[in-house]
This record gives structure tokens, sequence and C-alpha cells, in this order.
């Protein structure tokens, strides 16, 4: 599978999906029916994508944003995406017209050391 998940911390605050190409729309699916389980029973937390690795998008991204807006969270506090800035920004952007959870507390970093550090930094807030 190019895109795995799995907690960060043994406090399971942060959800990190770590994405590899070739990755495939129905790896999307298959991650998130894992990360479901992870998250079950957790209260507030914060998602890191590394898609420092992953950065070729498959062509039919798009056609999962009916199933990114349904199963966006309600409960996620921070969502940092970790790589070049440029294609996840530009998929953030467009989703954010259907997912109204993409419109706030949303940051671009270079690395997962950084976005660990905004997570923790944006923890006060919560």
């Amino acid at each position: 599978m190019g895109i795995s998940v799995r907690w960060w911390d043994d406090s399971e605050t942060i959800l990190i999906y770590t994405f590899v190409s070739p990755w495939t729309v129905e790896d999307i699916y298959s991650v998130f029916a894992v990360s479901d389980g992870l998250v079950d029973n957790a209260g507030t937390f914060s998602i890191v994508f590394d898609v420092s690795k992953g950065l070729r998008f498959p062509p039919d991204l798009l056609s999962a944003v009916d199933f990114l807006r349904q199963r966006a969270r309600n409960d996620v506090h921070v969502r940092v995406f970790v790589g070049d800035q440029k294609y996840p920004r530009m998929f953030v952007n467009i989703i954010r017209q259907f997912v109204p959870q993409l419109k706030q507390n949303v940051y671009f970093v270079d690395t997962v050391e950084e976005a660990v550090c905004l997570i923790h930094r944006t923890d006060s807030a919560c």
C-alpha cells in the first residue's frame, strides 16, 4: 500500500499518514478503514499528512473528494501537510470548496518534525 497510518505518539494525539509514490485512490479508501479503528475512542487529535515521498498524485484523485468530505472529522484540532507545498496546497484549496473542516487550522511545512512542533505550539489553544 502507498499510504500508511499510525499514531506518532503514545498519548495518541497525533495521527500521521505517510504517502509513498505510487499511491492510488484505492489506497485512500483502505487507509481510512485502518485509521477509523485507530481513532474510534480518541478525543481531539491532530493529523500530519506526510506527502514528502508521495508527491505524485493519482490522476483520479478528485474522484475521492466526496469520500473525503463524508469522512472529514470535526474532532481534529490541526491538519498539517508535510513536503513540497505546491501540489498539496493546490489540492487542499480545491477540496476546501467541498469540505468545510479544511477551511481552518490547515498548515503546510517542510518536515514532520516541524509539523509536530507546530502542533505542540497550537495545543495550548485546545
